[in-house]
């Protein structure tokens, strides 16, 4: 029993973890499309409504609370005004990434040795 416990928690770990990546990717593109860096989406907005006139009175505003910019060395999230900045090579990543690694193997060599 404790064995279908375990392969259940660990397969709802994953999927929460899989479902928050490809939402942060959404919010990406989505930040990409509807709100570039250096404009708001009330400028975006007014700038189309006067463009295109009434044929596109139903623009889509970006009226997201978080936003996901892509950069260079890493990415840019907007929390409303606070903006905070995640660099690629980033030492808290970079030990996350090392604990996951030896949780990986712990759990590669816990499988082998009982399991298998």
């Amino acid at each position: 029993m404790k064995s279908r416990n375990f392969w259940f928690t660990l397969y709802t770990i994953l999927l929460i973890g899989l479902v928050f990546i490809f939402l942060t990717e959404i919010n990406v593109e989505n930040t990409k499309a509807l709100s570039p860096i250096g404009i708001s989406s009330e400028d975006n907005f007014q700038m189309v409504s006067s463009e295109f006139g009434k044929d596109f009175e139903n623009f889509i505003q970006d009226k997201a609370k978080v936003k996901i910019y892509d950069e260079e060395d890493g990415r840019l999230i907007k929390f409303g005004d606070v903006n905070l900045k995640i660099k690629k090579k980033s030492e808290f990543l970079e030990g996350i990434k090392e604990k996951i690694i030896n949780i990986t193997e712990s759990l590669g060599t816990f499988i082998s040795e009982n399991i298998l």
